[in-house]
């Protein structure tokens, strides 16, 4: 039976390596270090998981961690431990994104698909192109996957992980031949049936053919005859598909057209209200809201709202959308209005307190606060104004760090990673300036700096610093990395950088949110407004590094990036914390291929 039929079995497996080769070139794939993923099982390390690579060796699961590096290249071996969590989660995810293509799907743990494609072949042409393009996309997002089309669920399991081929296609008539020249794992029997098949001789599922039906269940039992049958068709399998839920949803028609903003108002009190119940019915909190409006002159308009936190307060909810219900275009009336979360997260039970001691909010009240303001900043100013920062894996100053926004989900995740406590200025240039130095040393700070017509004289200077270029980056990719850079949001007291410590590190702290009153992209050279919020026990404080108030030789105009701009390349670089006589303290470096001398920030 064909796929068009019944069903399609899909078998993925997905590693870190795996993925890492499909997104480089072809020439590049042979570079990358085999990957093991490995968890320990009665105090010893066996494999979990493991790469094409690796499987290419003889590597399979199951086998202990010393076997497996006897088997691959001395030094070449890249071990991580094994998640299961994170792993059934990934799974659960691309089950989700398969729906896509054929609407019954089924997860198959802990490393397959199962759905069924009955009818839904005459919309891509034949069963061929369809297992093509699941193929292609489901390689696309960096899995290793075989799959395989029969006239059964169990069929199409064996042929998938057991086939000689990574794509099989089974016809209706072929699932007896099919099967035949598999082994009996593929039946999916237990352990000890499989053994006591392997004792009297029975390797393979033809054997199972030639055999009296009724000798199978006498020795082997019942199970054996059902997984047979399953596999043939003359027993139905049924699978548990996904249950796509509807997001939560609430609306209002009108009799008529409405052109009272007073009457707008009021729905969208009742609907927020209302959404709040339907999601605290289902125990979540919405994370984008939708609101509809159908027009009886025009399109509908939608208005979308995003949270950075899981929320379900009515209250919020209908603080945020009131901006943009105030703006409003109702043309000759609204007909209708509908209020939906198509993205929601879960939410804990929390205990609500009727007193608490003291004044001052906990962590979870202060998180919740926090939230509250960024969903309304973000609403007034919009998204691309209201961001944070998010660190880079590379040591050069203007790249390490990147500008994503406030409401981000990923966000969480990102802060978690440990950040080097080393001295950086708050007003980091994204490109350095160019500068007049005269030292007294080749290799020693400079003794006066000529800045875009100021003067200043060094009075103080502590260095150098050497940070060298990116070695094992291509050009192509150090290029597309400069041309895709975002200039990083910091904050930091104003004090010189001799002050700092660890434990003031400013990117070490718990928040750490930037306001613009434009766009994030700027000119290049320019400081940018950056503000940090810490929320407190007792308090929750919002702070801008902005200050422009300084001497005239460091005045705003000296910062322009209109002029002389900067002109250097990705060399080695020899940093400089330096002090002019007026106590101003600049981020200076000397690229040593050039000679030449730069400005790349300054403590306010």
């Amino acid at each position: 039976m064909s796929i068009s039929d019944r069903s399609t079995k899909t078998q993925t497996r997905k590693t870190e390596a795996d993925q890492l080769s499909n997104h480089h070139p072809s020439s590049l794939r042979r570079s990358v270090a085999p990957l093991l993923l490995i968890e320990t099982t009665a105090g010893r390390q066996v494999v979990a998981r493991c790469c094409r690579r690796a499987v290419r060796a003889g590597v399979h699961p199951g086998m202990t961690l010393a076997h497996a590096r006897a088997l691959l290249p001395a030094g070449e071996v890249r071990v991580e431990p094994f998640d299961a969590g994170r792993d059934a989660a990934a799974l659960g995810a691309l089950s989700e994104w398969a729906t896509r293509y054929l609407p019954v799907v089924a997860v198959d743990a802990p490393d397959g698909l199962l759905m069924d494609a009955t009818g839904c072949h005459r919309l891509y042409g034949s069963r061929k192109r369809l297992m093509a393009l699941l193929a292609e996309r489901v390689e696309r997002l960096g899995f290793a996957a075989r799959i395989a089309a029969a006239p059964t669920f169990a069929g199409a399991w064996a042929a998938a992980r057991y086939g000689p081929e990574v794509h099989t296609i089974v016809d209706p008539g072929d699932i007896r031949r099919t099967l035949a020249g598999l082994p009996v794992a593929a039946l999916r029997l237990e352990a000890p049936t499989r053994e006591a098949l392997g004792e009297v001789g029975i390797t393979q599922v033809g054997h199972l053919f030639d055999l009296p039906r009724s000798q199978l269940a006498a020795r082997f039992g019942e199970a054996l005859l059902r997984r047979l049958d399953q596999a043939t068709g003359e027993v139905p399998e049924p699978i548990e598909p996904l249950h796509p839920v509807a997001p939560p949803c609430v609306e209002r028609s009108f009799s008529g057209p409405v052109k009272q903003l007073e009457a707008i108002r009021i729905t969208v009190h009742q609907l927020t209200v209302e959404l709040g119940a339907l999601l605290q019915h289902r125990q979540c909190g919405a994370r984008r809201i939708e609101l509809t409006v159908q027009r009886s002159d025009a399109d509908p308009l939608h208005l979308t709202v995003h949270l950075s936190r899981p929320n379900r307060d009515a209250r919020h909810l209908r603080s945020l959308l009131a901006p943009k219900v105030e703006r409003l275009n109702m043309g000759f009336g609204v007909l209708g209005m509908v209020l939906t979360a198509p993205r929601t997260e879960t939410m804990r039970h929390e205990q609500i307190e009727a007193w608490r001691d003291g004044d001052a909010p906990d962590a979870a009240e202060a998180d919740r606060v926090f939230g509250r303001l960024l969903d309304t900043m973000t609403a007034r100013l919009g998204a691309d104004r209201v961001t944070r920062a998010e660190p880079v894996a590379t040591h050069i100053p203007e790249r390490a760090f990147r500008r994503r926004a406030a409401t981000d989900s990923e966000r969480r995740g990102v802060w978690d990673t440990p950040v080097a406590p080393t001295d950086r200025p708050p007003d980091l240039f994204r490109t350095p300036q160019p500068v007049r130095a005269v030292a007294l040393a080749p290799d020693g700070p400079p003794s006066a700096l000529i800045w875009n017509g100021c003067r200043h004289r060094i009075v103080a200077s502590a260095g150098p610093e050497r940070i060298g270029r990116e070695w094992w980056r291509g050009r192509r990719e150090r290029r597309a990395s400069d041309g895709n850079q975002h200039h990083p949001a910091q904050s930091m007291t104003n004090m010189p950088p001799a002050q700092y410590s660890k434990s003031e590190f400013p990117y070490e702290r718990q928040h750490s949110l930037s306001i613009s009153n434009k766009p994030t992209e700027t000119q290049e050279g320019e400081t940018e407004a950056n503000t940090s919020a810490n929320h407190h026990p007792s308090s929750l404080s919002l702070s801008a590094a902005v200050d422009r108030s300084v001497a005239p030789s460091l005045s705003p105009s000296c910062l322009s990036s209109q002029s002389n701009k900067a002109d250097h390349q990705n060399g080695t670089r020899d940093y400089f914390r330096v002090c002019d006589e007026e106590g101003h303290w600049l981020w200076v470096f000397r690229e040593l291929e050039s000679g030449k001398w730069f400005v790349h920030g300054r403590w306010s």
